[in-house]
């Protein structure tokens, strides 16, 4: 599943995706920015930030991935809580 679309993230959410990545290059993070902050296609947010459309595309196949991981994470602690929420509830009925 696709999570990362054009214009779609906020600059701290990029940030975070950034974080566990080994991706140093101040273009690509640039180019990463405009894109998925900005709103920019991969092409024009590539030419813009002096870089290959291809290490763009590289770049956003990680952060996919990451952003993957992330959802799961997200979708496992809603589905403990929710459990962890019912069971206090039926703790709490006489």
């Amino acid at each position: 599943m696709k999570y990362l679309f054009a214009g779609t993230q906020s600059k701290e959410r990029l940030e975070l995706l950034l974080r566990p990545t080994k991706i140093k290059s101040e273009c690509i993070k640039s180019a990463l920015y405009d894109h998925l902050v900005r709103g920019f296609d991969v092409s024009n947010a590539a030419s813009m930030n002096d870089i290959a459309q291809q290490n763009l595309d590289r770049a956003l196949i990680k952060l996919e991935v990451i952003a993957s991981i992330f959802e799961e994470v997200k979708e496992l602690d809603e589905r403990e809580f929710s459990l962890n929420r019912c069971k206090c509830k039926q703790k709490q009925t006489p």
